[in-house]
C-alpha cells in the first residue's frame, strides 16, 4: 500500500506537521515530493505528487485565486505549506477551496529544511515501495543469491549491485530486450575484477560486481548513463539501471531492494532512461523539481550543445563524448585523456575545437555547470 496523507499525519512523519483543509481527500497517495517556492507553473506538477511550498505571495488571493482547482485537476496528493516564512496561516480562501474540492493543505512550523523535509518524505515513500515491489522483481533476488553462494566474491574489494528493469516507454519485443540485456552487462563484465549476473525472461535483470583497480564507480556509472542513452536513441531500447554500494555490514537483500527502489524513483521522476545511484538521492529529487520547472529555459537556451551534437553526427567525431568525460573528472584534462586514451596535448586540441564549435569558455566554472545540467537533462529526458 502506499504512503496516503492521512498517514504522514497520524504518525508524525515530519513533527509538527497538520492538516487544516481538506480532511476528506487525506486517503490521497504521495508517491513523490515536488519542492516549488513560486507557485506560478502548476501544470508541471504530476498526478499524485505531494507539492511542498513555503507560500510565497499566497497570501495575494487576486493573483492565486484559482490555485487549488488547477492542483487538483492536476490529481496531485495535497500541499504541504512550511509556515514562518512568506505565510503565518493558510489564507482563508485557500482553506475554503480546499475543502470545497477535496484537496488535503498540510501545514508545518519553519524547524525543517526542505532538503530535510524530501528526505523524510521520499525515504518513506521508497520504505513503502519496497515493501510491495514488482512480484517479478521479487523473483531475481533468490536467482541472484544462488548466485552468490555457488561463487563467493572477493570480500577484500568493495561490491556493487546493480538492478536494470524496462522502462515503460513501449512494447519491446524480447530479442531487442535482449540485445540491450547483453549491451548493458557487456559492459559491466569489461569493469569487473569479479562479475555475476541473473536475469528474467522479461528483461530484469541483477548483477552483482567487484570492480578492477584500475576502475571507479563514478567513472562506470557515468559511462553506463551514456551507454543507455544511445541505447536508447540509437536502437529504441530504454533501461532504467539502479546501483547500491555495498557496505560490510549491508545484506544482499538489502542492497538489491535498495538498487530496485532506485529504477523505481527513476520512473516517478519521469526520465525516459538512466542510472540512479543510491547515494545520489538528494540530488536527484532535486534534479527532477529542476527538470519539470527549468526545461523550457535550458531548451531555449542551449542551441550551441545542440550545435555540438548535430556536429558529431554529421562527421561522425566524439565532441559531446570527449566534454563528458571532461566535466566528468572535474575539468582535469589529464585525467580526462587517461580515461579516453589519448595524448593530452589530442585532449586539449578536442577541447579548443569544443569551445570554437560552442563559444564556450571551459575555463568558467558556471559554464562547465551549464553544460553539465544541459548533458543530463539530455541523457535522462532526451531534452
Amino acid at each position: 500500500m502506499s504512503l496516503r496523507i492521512r498517514e504522514i499525519v497520524d504518525r508524525q512523519i515530519l513533527n509538527g506537521i497538520k492538516l487544516v483543509a481538506g480532511a476528506s481527500g487525506a486517503e490521497n497517495s504521495v508517491l513523490w515530493v515536488n519542492v516549488m517556492e513560486i507557485l506560478d507553473t502548476p501544470d508541471s506538477l504530476q498526478k499524485d505528487e505531494l507539492l511542498v511550498t513555503t507560500g510565497y505571495q499566497l497570501a495575494n488571493e487576486k493573483r492565486y485565486s484559482d490555485l487549488i482547482q488547477k492542483l487538483e485537476r492536476r490529481g496531485i496528493s495535497g500541499i504541504l505549506i512550511q509556515l514562518g516564512y512568506y505565510v503565518d496561516d493558510v489564507p482563508d480562501y485557500i482553506i475554503r477551496e480546499a475543502n470545497r474540492l477535496r484537496l488535503p493543505i498540510l501545514t508545518i512550523p519553519p524547524h525543517l529544511t526542505f532538503s530535510a523535509i524530501m528526505h523524510i518524505l521520499i525515504d518513506e515513500i521508497q520504505r513503502q515501495t519496497a515493501a510491495q515491489e514488482d512480484e517479478s522483481t521479487k523473483k531475481l533476488l533468490p536467482l541472484l543469491k544462488k548466485q552468490m553462494e555457488q561463487n563467493q566474491p572477493p570480500k577484500e574489494l568493495p561490491g556493487y549491485v546493480f538492478v536494470a528493469i524496462p522502462a515503460p516507454d513501449r512494447q519491446v519485443p524480447p530479442k531487442e530486450l535482449q540485445e540491450g540485456i547483453n549491451r548493458i552487462s557487456s559492459y559491466l563484465y569489461s569493469q569487473a575484477a569479479w562479475y555475476i549476473q541473473s536475469q528474467l525472461p522479461d528483461g530484469k535483470t541483477a548483477f552483482y560486481l567487484n570492480l578492477a583497480e584500475k576502475n571507479t564507480i563514478q567513472d562506470v556509472i557515468f559511462e553506463l548513463t551514456i551507454l543507455l542513452t544511445f541505447l536508447s536513441e540509437e536502437q529504441k531500447i530504454s533501461y532504467y539501471v539502479g546501483e547500491y554500494d555495498l557496505e560490510d555490514s549491508d545484506d544482499l537483500e538489502k542492497s538489491f531492494f535498495a538498487a530496485a527502489k532506485c529504477c523505481k524513483a527513476l520512473e516517478q521522476i519521469g526520465a525516459k532512461r538512466g542510472v540512479f545511484r543510491s547515494k545520489n538521492m538528494s540530488f536527484f529529487s532535486i534534479f527532477s523539481s529542476f527538470h519539470q520547472n527549468g526545461e523550457e529555459i535550458l531548451r531555449s537556451q542551449r542551441p550551441e550543445l545542440q550545435k555540438l551534437l548535430d556536429y558529431d553526427r554529421t562527421h561522425s567525431t566524439h565532441y559531446v563524448h570527449t566534454l563528458r568525460v571532461y566535466l566528468a573528472h572535474e575539468g582535469s584534462q589529464a585525467k580526462a585523456a587517461s580515461r579516453l586514451f589519448i595524448h593530452r596535448h589530442t585532449m586539449a586540441k578536442r577541447l579548443e575545437k569544443i569551445c570554437d564549435l560552442g563559444d564556450w569558455d571551459l575555463e568558467d566554472y558556471y559554464t562547465r555547470t551549464y553544460l553539465s545540467l544541459c548533458l543530463m537533462l539530455h541523457d535522462y529526458y532526451g531534452v
